[in-house]
């Protein structure tokens, strides 16, 4: 683009970078709506029908490049990984009461795995104990169809790790996947689930520049979604955390400063194509989604909000 100055001055390198990323978060805004230019991207009705070829899938716009082929924790998912929240149901919980499993935290941190041409990912979880007094005594996850994984006693104040445990095969295309089982104890357990996100179906998208973003964006073939995320470990690590959960490539990411970041994807099963808006603030971070698929745009917010960021 352009700039023209009142002092006919040519314009500064931040100007530049300025004027970029507010380039792509407009195009973000229009299609969430909140521009009166565009109109709002709809979540009903069957998604528009696009082609998965990485050249062809925006109605003849050439920008993208095919997924990177970078091994799977390197390209753009090398960052720090965060924690996602299990759910630990306290109220079907059996045996002794002196365990308030309501003061329990069940979090995993998710890996890319091989799985025989499908996605796949191993686990690591952690239990906090957030008791006063009771500990967890030979605490067992037991998961179904798999078995139990030892995680050791968990006094209170404390947490503990397990080790790797899998590789789980995700059974459909861009769907998560979602584990049942138990913790226990020496004298009671309770009903748990670990939920495995969809971006283990994703792949980073390499190459791609801010103005190739903006101008995929103004194709009509996108699903918008936005939601906010509590910031609660540090903002300076946000980029990295949502760069590795999503296995995505931040686009550019020398011109997008430390409080924004875009991100670009595509799902290897199924050709969609993800793009992502991060706007960052000390305590909070607002995501500006879109995705070619509808239904895979919901289910990555809803893992997000599981994040412990």
């Amino acid at each position: 683009p352009t700039f023209v100055s009142s002092s006919s001055q040519a314009p500064t390198a931040t100007s530049t970078i300025q004027n970029r990323n507010t380039t792509i978060s407009n195009a973000f805004d229009d299609l969430l709506g909140f521009s009166d230019n565009a109109p709002i991207a709809q979540l009903s009705g069957a998604p528009p029908a696009i082609t998965n070829g990485p050249t062809d899938a925006f109605g003849g716009f050439n920008a993208l490049v095919a997924p990177s082929t970078t091994p799977a924790d390197q390209s753009g998912s090398s960052g720090k990984r965060p924690w996602i929240r299990g759910t630990i149901k306290a109220s079907h919980a059996s045996g002794s009461p002196m365990v308030n499993w309501s003061k329990v935290q069940l979090m995993l941190r998710v890996y890319k795995s091989s799985g025989n041409g499908a996605a796949a990912a191993t686990v690591v979880v952690k239990v906090s104990n957030h008791n006063d007094t009771s500990a967890l005594t030979n605490l067992t996850l037991n998961l179904k169809d798999f078995g139990n994984v030892a995680i050791g006693s968990v006094t209170p104040g404390s947490s503990s790790e397990s080790s790797k445990i899998g590789p789980f095969s995700y059974p459909m295309t861009d769907k998560p996947l979602e584990l049942k089982g138990t913790l226990s104890t020496s004298d009671c357990q309770v009903p748990v689930k670990l939920h495995l996100p969809v971006s283990m179906h994703f792949s980073p998208m390499e190459g791609l520049a801010l103005e190739d973003v903006s101008a995929q964006l103004a194709s009509p073939n996108w699903f918008a979604l936005s939601t906010k995320l509590p910031v609660t470990t540090g903002s300076e690590s946000v980029k990295s955390m949502l760069s590795s959960f999503l296995r995505m490539a931040e686009v550019e990411p020398q011109l997008s400063g430390p409080t924004n970041g875009t991100f670009a994807g595509q799902s290897v099963g199924s050709g969609a194509q993800v793009r992502l808006l991060a706007k960052i603030k000390t305590d909070k971070v607002k995501i500006d989604l879109k995705v070619t698929n509808a239904q895979l745009a919901e289910e990555i917010v809803s893992d997000l909000k599981r994040l412990v960021l």
